[in-house]
């Protein structure tokens, strides 16, 4: 029972350390942007080996774009084509 109380009490401790650091992620101060678009695509004759055939692909393709750009200028994004 000492070892839970110990444990608890480490536990309790870190917890209380942890509170204490900044946040420095979104809302801390950090910029966030969202793109949210699509493109057109006319791509006739790409061999797909799987099908053994050409594909002609036509068509808007939606796309998202989320920046985050720190207090520091720090820049990160990441780029996610979506199911139409």
């Amino acid at each position: 029972m000492k070892s839970i109380t110990k444990i608890g009490a480490a536990l309790v401790a870190a917890l209380a350390a942890a509170s204490t650091i900044a946040w420095s992620g979104p809302g801390g101060g950090a910029d966030t942007q969202w793109i949210r678009s699509s493109y057109f695509v006319d791509a006739p004759g790409i061999p797909i080996p799987c099908l053994g055939e050409t594909v002609h692909l036509f068509g808007e393709v939606p796309y998202q774009r989320h920046t985050v750009t720190t207090p520091s200028g720090g820049t990160s994004y990441k780029y996610q084509e979506l199911p139409l």
